[in-house]
């Protein structure tokens, strides 16, 4: 079941998606209604809800709005015949929304009356001023005035202003209330990209004078540079680089060739931050540029580094094209790990498979992705010689192979990823095509482990001519794994001979 991971706020914003405030939601409306929160009610209700949500949602570019989410609660309580407590729900979402509607109009007599506070970035409080808003808009907007309603945009940002709010976070539903409004006309995606920018500078630069935006970005480069080697975070070689030269490589004007979508990822997942205050360090010319500069390191001498890194410069802010993850996370900082993918074979061995997490785990930790081929792992009932029992095959060791993948923040931005491998020949191999199903037992399945099979040709030509397929345990064919082609074949129809003659005793035929 693919669960929709985010939802629409009533600003606009995106959000992730928490089940779990629909179950506290319905607690709630069974405890003020029956006098008991009916917990087990509740989840089911919730799951019914998360349901229809994937079924409805799942498979559709969409995003389901707090609207769409609370029409689906009532249905659900009343498919079970809670009608009593579906009504509550309902005069409750009426009454709720009641109160949103005279706090709006409460703010909108303030913002008439010119008496509405709002909070700048150094404390100071001052009136809000909607002129300002739409000269912010408007910048943003050049060049694509046709396409915008402003007269809609500043309305609908007016609606979400609350007493004493942040001049920041008033920017940010300016960006969330354009944002949402991408699907009507695509030139909204242009007008947001360029209000995150705005957002941005200001992060970086500071107050920030239009008319001096590349002197400012020359100076805040180097100023940059300086502050991530200061608090540990940089390569100190990056201040061996000529700043000043390459400060005026810097082409700002192609930071306008964004579109939302693609500068909110570079924002929220890429750009440099301060670790404890999470300040940005960096435009996103400056983040080309670290990365450039981070790459070129690798270069024998000073004259080539500075070189190469404004070729790559060149290439990537042009968006010729564009490195991995990894790399994009990690070049130019203290530990600059660069690739993507790391590919492992696990020995039929218990400290092996153990160090085998570990490792997977440093690797996760900086952004690698993981494949581990568990095909020598001896299979389920085969002979542990050392201590005289049974094993329990390889998917006890997937399910803590998962559990460490998802335990694992990668370098502070995504969930750790990993893959499974094994042969179709492989005893198991039952069991681990269904570790990602949502239905058996929970101790033998591993849902964020990806999982991956290897096919030999003799399998597709035993499966056109509808014949059998005979599953071993590596522990007994333990050279099977290393052949191919021609040699595997031989190999494996010999093991089937011994399998049929009782010398192999634990296979299975299928």
């Amino acid at each position: 079941m693919a669960v929709t991971l985010k939802i629409k706020k009533r600003n606009g914003e995106i959000a992730d998606f928490h089940p779990q405030k629909i179950t506290v939601a319905v607690q709630k409306a069974f405890a003020a209604v029956l006098g008991d929160s009916h917990d087990e009610d509740a989840i089911d209700i919730t799951k019914a809800v998360v349901d229809a949500i994937d079924l409805k949602f799942g498979n559709t570019a969409f995003i389901p709005t707090v609207e769409n989410i609370q029409d689906l609660v009532e249905t659900a309580l009343m498919e079970r015949g809670y009608f009593n407590v579906a009504k509550s729900y309902i005069i409750y979402r009426y009454e709720h929304a009641k109160v949103r509607e005279d706090h709006k109009a409460k703010i909108a007599e303030k913002i008439t009356e010119n008496r509405l506070l709002v909070e700048k970035r150094d404390g100071r409080k001052e009136n809000f001023s909607e002129s300002k808003l739409t000269r912010t808009l408007l910048r943003a907007a050049l060049g694509q005035e046709r396409h915008i309603d402003v007269p809609e945009i500043i309305a609908r940002v007016r609606a979400e202003l609350y007493e004493s709010i942040k001049t920041k976070d008033i920017h940010d539903v300016l960006v969330m209330v354009v944002r949402s409004l991408i699907e009507r006309d695509p030139a909204h995606s242009l007008v947001a990209a360029r209000l995150l920018l705005q957002s941005m500078y200001r992060d970086v630069l500071g107050k920030v004078d239009y008319a001096d935006l590349e002197e400012a970005h020359k100076r805040a480069f180097a100023e940059s540079m300086g502050k991530g080697v200061s608090i540990g975070q940089y390569d100190p070689r990056m201040l061996e680089y000529d700043l000043a030269v390459l400060g005026e490589t810097l082409q700002i004007e192609r930071d306008r060739d964004f579109k939302y979508l693609g500068l909110q990822t570079l924002e929220k997942n890429y750009i440099s931050r301060e670790h404890k205050t999470r300040r940005l360090l960096e435009t996103p010319q400056m983040f080309w540029m670290r990365v450039a500069m981070g790459v070129a390191l690798a270069e024998k001498t000073p004259e080539e580094r500075q070189r190469h890194a404004i070729e790559f410069y060149e290439a990537m802010s042009a968006m010729y094209y564009t490195p991995s993850s990894p790399t994009l996370y990690h070049a130019g900082l203290l530990r600059p790990q660069l690739s993507s993918c790391f590919l492992s074979t696990v020995p039929d061995d218990l400290h092996a498979i153990f160090k085998e997490y570990a490792s997977s785990a440093q690797l996760l930790k900086y952004a690698g992705g993981v494949g581990t081929d568990w095909t020598p792992v001896r299979a389920t009932g085969s002979l542990i010689k050392t201590t005289g029992v049974e094993s329990q095959g390889v998917i006890p060791f997937l399910k803590i192979a998962n559990d460490v993948t998802i335990s694992i923040n990668r370098s502070g931005r995504r969930r750790g990823a990993a893959a499974a491998y094994l042969e179709y020949w492989h005893l198991d191999i039952e069991d681990f095509m269904e570790l990602r199903k949502n239905t058996g037992d929970e101790r033998r399945r591993a849902h964020d482990l990806s999982t991956a099979v290897w096919i030999p040709d003799l399998f597709m030509k035993r499966l056109a001519e509808d014949g059998y397929w005979t599953l071993f345990s590596t522990s007994d064919v333990p050279d099977l794994h290393d052949l191919y082609g021609k040699a595997f074949e031989e190999r494996y129809i010999a093991y089937e001979q011994k399998a049929a003659s009782g010398e192999i005793l634990h296979h299975k035929r299928i």
